[in-house]
């Protein structure tokens, strides 16, 4: 009898991309992001890859009993660790400064357990905020120059990277890419879904707590129980309670941003079509929703109004980009693509506006074109994209 079971999907583009880490403990913690918190998470996380890393691999060494955390005492100064990251990576406009600021006060005011030991060598545990985020004063460094420093004191650091409970991985490059929030985190989760099968059924449920639709909170009650534990209360918040609002106002942005990702060849491996699953008692509220995997490309439908020429250009901006990787690598791809706009195309051409002439001058250039130039007009023989200042 022939092995029926479903054989791994092969996702190149996945499991090609950099993965990052992130402890379950601190997932929990988050709940819905915006993007530009998505951003400075994701920022926060890769400078603790390292350390992740260091932690997994002990854990294969380690004797029975032993200890190992994942910061060390050299990790902090005054008790808390410091992260330090570009603002070109969190805002990649002048104009996003403003949200920037906006997410950065939001993520100072989650609170968070932490647990330290008392001059008496016992645990003990409270809730403190999250982190502690440093901007720029407003007119000095709003145009992408400079750093924001993230900064969590150690007992919270230690609580909220727990590795004892797992990790998730997250796909570092699509978090930027996407305009919608909830992109990444379904984009992400099918992912992980898709490598078994090209279709799956999510419950409908747990589909509108991963995307944000139904949110739980625990509410400080400022009572205590006959332990003299404090008592929450859980605080359950419901949006788009109707199916059709939720497919409106949820759903279709996220499909449409895929789509777009996938006619336009941006790099990622499918988009999607889905299908509420309802009881064999009648319609109401969908019991799950059916995704269905597509990885054909099929050609623009004629109401987009995408010529043929454009269609060249599209063409010929994926290829440039895949031999700008192979260049110079994704990392600095990504990294020197990231503040550029398009703002023309044609069959043999795509002309880029960055942010300076410094920007064109110190790092387009060398980056990205010179690296690029001599193997182009070999293989493609067309004009190389190239930037025009603002």
């Amino acid at each position: 009898m022939a092995d029926e079971t479903p054989k791994p999907r092969t996702l190149v583009l996945a499991r090609k991309e950099e993965y990052v880490k992130n402890p379950i403990s601190l997932i929990d913690l988050l709940g819905p992001l915006s993007l530009a918190q998505q951003r400075i998470v994701m920022e926060i996380l890769t400078k603790v890859q390292p350390h992740i890393k260091r932690y997994l691999d002990h854990l294969e060494e380690r004797k029975e009993n032993e200890q190992y955390q994942l910061f060390s005492d050299s990790d902090f100064e005054d008790n808390k660790i410091s992260f330090e990251m570009p603002l070109s990576e969190v805002c990649h406009q002048a104009s996003e400064y403003k949200e920037l600021s906006s997410a950065a006060m939001m993520m100072s005011s989650i609170m968070a357990p932490a647990v330290k030991e008392d001059k008496h060598g016992n645990l003990v545990q409270s809730v403190r905020p999250l982190m502690t985020c440093w901007l720029p004063v407003a007119g000095k460094s709003q145009r992408r120059v400079g750093y924001m420093t993230v900064e969590i004191e150690r007992s919270v650091a230690d609580a909220t990277f727990n590795m004892q409970r797992g990790f998730a991985e997250h796909i570092k490059r699509i978090v930027y890419m996407c305009k919608c929030s909830r992109t990444p985190v379904l984009y992400e989760y099918l992912t992980k879904k898709f490598m078994k099968d090209d279709t799956c059924e999510v419950s409908y449920e747990e589909l509108r707590k991963l995307l944000g639709a139904r949110t739980e909170v625990l509410e400080d009650t400022n009572t205590v129980d006959k332990e003299g534990e404090k008592i929450y209360n859980k605080v359950v918040t419901e949006k788009y309670t109707q199916y059709k609002d939720f497919k409106r106002r949820i759903l279709e942005p996220v499909k449409k941003e895929l789509d777009e990702f996938w006619y336009t060849r941006q790099g990622t491996d499918f988009t999607i079509n889905y299908e509420p699953v309802y009881s064999p008692y009648g319609k109401g509220r969908p019991k799950a929703i059916r995704f269905m995997m597509v990885v054909d490309r099929p050609e623009a439908p004629s109401d987009e109004n995408i010529s043929p020429e454009v269609q060249k250009a599209i063409d010929l901006w994926a290829k440039f980009k895949n031999l700008a990787v192979k260049r110079v690598g994704l990392e600095q791809v990504e990294q020197w693509l990231k503040p550029a706009e398009i703002v023309s195309v044609s069959a043999k051409e795509v002309v880029f506006r960055v942010p300076s002439k410094t920007f064109a001058t110190d790092f387009w250039v060398p980056n990205i074109y010179q690296p690029c130039l001599e193997d182009w007009n070999a293989v493609f023989g067309a004009a190389l994209p190239h930037p025009v200042v603002e």
